[in-house]
């Protein structure tokens, strides 16, 4: 097994279709993607050791979410697009600061029992914004 860890970051687009007077956004952003590197030949007791910086800015700060995924490199030099072996998703403003354990989740939602990511959250910044108000800047490690 070659093993990595992907965390990716959704959030809601506040882009609105000025044409039409929609309630709902024109469409959503990318996710934002980190990954750790690869553990060669290792499937027991992993160190992924990675640590994720990242920088968001909406008003809906309720509507972002991360999604830990463990996937496998194929020949343990390349990352790929392969379906996640185990993942766990969580909204960004539920996420409690401090080390944490988080479940590994199968694609049928049932939990791995005794496989968990060992992860320290931290969270800077987290502001509710009022509408005309600038967006607030979120910075998260994991």
């Amino acid at each position: 097994m070659n093993p990595y860890v992907e965390a990716e970051v959704f959030h809601a687009s506040v882009k609105w279709e000025k044409r039409n007077k929609s309630v709902l956004p024109r469409d959503l952003d990318s996710p934002r993607e980190f990954r750790t590197n690869i553990v060669r030949e290792n499937g027991f007791n992993l160190m992924f050791d990675g640590h994720f910086n990242f920088k968001v800015t909406k008003k809906q700060p309720g509507l972002v979410f991360v999604r830990w995924s463990v996937k496998i490199s194929n020949d343990g030099e390349n990352y790929n697009d392969r379906p996640a072996l185990a993942t766990y998703t969580a909204k960004l403003s539920n996420l409690k600061q401090a080390y944490r354990t988080l479940p590994l989740l199968n694609n049928a939602g049932d939990q791995y029992l005794f496989s968990k990511l060992f992860c320290k959250i931290k969270v800077d910044s987290i502001k509710m914004m009022i509408d005309d108000a600038p967006a607030a800047p979120w910075i998260v490690a994991g």
